[in-house]
């Protein structure tokens, strides 16, 4: 009687402990059910900032390539007057601008950092992760130093040095040359033009590439989405 007591009692007793068991699995399982819909909601919403930052990007980047386009167009005028030996006119005065540089490209990166900042692996496809890495860590910084080089190094050596030397600058009427007729035979004139010229349109070509590849990257972003 007693030893059945107690198979009553071992019974019961293992019974509790599977339901407490059984309980912490039920828990767990739903923490981590939570957890995980936390993350994907995480990952969803960093996408969705990071859609929003490329498609800015976008934008700046049609706006820079329409703006380099503008100096390589004032640059093939330039080039023509000197060729054809064609006279100085007032329209002709703000495309001696055109071998300046276009100015820094801003890209937004805030949802990048955000991303580095909470961890890539957020994000949980591998292929996406990768995409994004490079675009941001070697696509864009390459055309942001190369536009900065042009600044830096063409301005500053070769460019506002001569510019200086030979023309005048009117607020309204744009660049003056000092000596027209001295300008248009001057080869060092046409040299840093051809030059800029050539270095402007493989800029633009890169440009072009950037734009291909920030709208593949947003894309891809949707679909994964989906």
């Amino acid at each position: 009687m007693s030893e059945n007591k107690f198979s009553k009692y071992l019974i019961y007793v293992i019974g509790e402990i599977l339901l407490v068991v059984i309980g912490i699995l039920i828990a767990l399982s739903i923490n981590n059910w939570n957890e995980e819909i936390a993350m994907i909601k995480k990952e969803r919403d960093l996408l969705m900032q990071m859609k929003n930052n490329l498609s800015a990007n976008l934008i700046q980047l049609t706006e820079d390539y329409e703006n380099l386009d503008r100096k390589l167009i004032s640059i093939s005028v330039v080039l023509n007057h000197m060729r054809d030996k064609l006279p100085l006119h007032d329209g002709l005065y703000f495309n001696f601008y055109g071998p300046f540089s276009p100015g820094t490209t801003n890209l937004t990166s805030s949802a990048y950092e955000t991303f580095k900042s909470i961890g890539l692996d957020v994000i949980i496809s591998d292929e996406l992760r990768d995409e994004i890495i490079n675009l941001y860590e070697i696509s864009y910084p390459r055309l942001q130093i190369g536009v900065r080089e042009s600044m830096n190094n063409w301005e500053v050596e070769m460019i506002i040095p001569y510019y200086f030397n030979n023309f005048s600058h009117d607020e309204k009427l744009g660049l003056i040359p000092n000596n027209y007729n001295v300008l248009i035979e001057d080869q060092k004139y046409r040299n840093l033009l051809t030059a800029r010229q050539v270095y402007f349109k493989n800029i633009l070509s890169e440009i072009l590439d950037f734009k291909t590849t920030t709208q593949k990257t947003i894309d891809n972003i949707d679909l994964y989405l989906e």
